[in-house]
């Protein structure tokens, strides 16, 4: 399932079958894994925003995995890689690639649209199905 990761505040705590949690433990209670839509252009802004959940799906058992955002925004750009140059992106993705290598509730790396990541790397936009 994918989540946005201020699914973690207290303030979206509920009760659900007999237990008071944050809405992001019972999702991931719920689910084999989740993909939080933390968009940041940083590997260290996206491993902050995503603090939480990790430490739950240590705590579970389960696995998270990071996303990246590639889609040319008109609000909210600044969580977008694409008015960066390439490398930032491909350096964020790395980082964030040998992280989940190093921890074991990390799954790995997501992109939100396949077609934003060619679009950044400047090749033609894939046909479209009729």
């Amino acid at each position: 399932m994918d989540t946005p990761f201020w699914w973690d505040k207290e303030e979206y705590a509920l009760e659900f079958e007999g237990q008071r949690k944050r809405f992001n433990e019972h999702i991931q209670d719920l689910t084999d894994f989740i993909v939080i839509m933390s968009y940041r252009c940083s590997a260290k802004k996206v491993l902050s925003i995503v603090q939480d959940e990790l430490r739950y799906a240590e705590r579970i058992g389960k696995v998270i995995f990071l996303s990246l955002e590639t889609n040319r925004l008109e609000r909210d750009q600044e969580i977008s890689f694409w008015g960066l140059p390439k490398e930032n992106l491909q350096d964020t993705a790395s980082l964030l690639l040998q992280k989940a290598k190093e921890d074991p509730a990390i799954g790995g790396l997501m992109l939100h649209s396949y077609r934003g990541l060619v679009e950044k790397l400047d090749n033609a936009i894939p046909p479209q199905p009729d």
